[in-house]
C-alpha cells in the first residue's frame, strides 16, 4: 500500500546531545537507525486519568496499524519540539493545544529498527469535553484508556516501537525500554 507520508519531507539531524547537525529527509532518515532526527510525543489524558491511545492508519509510513500514544511525529527541519507538538496534535486529532497547557516530561532517544529519534514528551490533561476529529490518514481508532488497560495492550497488542519506550518510561514508569520484538515493519 501506498504511504500517506510526505517522503520530502526534512527534518534535523541531530547527535546524542541533541545538537543539529545537518538534515535529512523522512525517506532516508526511516533507512538508517543510525541517524538521530526529532520527534515529539504528546500523551493527553482526561480528567479521569485515562490515556488517549490511537491505532495508526494503514497508510502510514512506519509502524501501520500499530497502537500508538496520543499524538507523535517527527520535528521539522525549521521547528522546535513545542511546535512540533502543536502542530502534531492538531494535524492528528483536531485538537489545539497552547503552550502553557502542555507539561514537559523529558526527553529519551528512542530507536526502532528502522530509526533513531530524540524524542522530546509532553503531557497535556483535557478538563473539559473537548471535540476530538482523528485525520484518517493518521488514524483508524482512538480510545481512552485507564493504565491498568494500557498495561495489559502494551503485552498484548502491536505498538509502535518508540511508543512503548515512551509509555514505559514516562506512563508506567518502567525501566525496560527495549523495542517490541513482535514488531517487525
Amino acid at each position: 500500500m501506498k504511504t500517506t507520508d510526505p517522503q520530502n519531507e526534512v527534518f534535523p539531524i541531530v547527535n546524542e546531545k541533541d545538537k543539529v547537525i545537518g538534515k535529512i529527509t523522512r525517506k532516508k532518515a526511516h533507512q538508517n537507525h543510525n541517524i538521530i532526527h526529532r520527534a515529539v510525543h504528546v500523551l493527553i489524558f482526561d480528567n479521569k486519568g485515562r490515556l488517549l491511545i490511537q491505532k495508526r492508519s494503514l497508510t502510514k509510513d512506519t509502524a501501520p496499524g500499530s497502537w500508538c500514544a496520543s499524538s507523535s511525529g517527527h520535528v521539522g527541519y525549521h521547528e522546535d519540539y513545542l511546535l512540533g507538538a502543536i502542530r502534531e496534535t492538531k494535524e492528528e486529532l483536531g485538537i489545539i493545544v497552547r503552550p502553557a497547557e502542555l507539561e514537559l516530561l523529558g526527553k529519551i532517544l528512542v530507536v526502532a529498527p528502522w530509526e533513531k529519534e530524540m524524542t522530546q514528551v509532553y503531557k497535556v490533561i483535557l478538563s473539559k469535553k473537548v471535540s476530538i476529529s482523528p485525520n484518517p490518514e493518521e488514524i483508524t481508532k482512538i480510545r481512552f484508556v485507564d493504565l491498568k488497560t494500557l498495561h495489559i495492550m502494551l503485552e498484548q497488542e502491536l505498538w509502535a516501537p518508540s511508543d512503548t519506550q515512551v509509555l514505559n518510561r514516562f506512563v508506567l514508569n518502567l525501566n525496560n525500554l527495549g523495542t517490541d520484538r513482535r514488531y517487525s515493519r
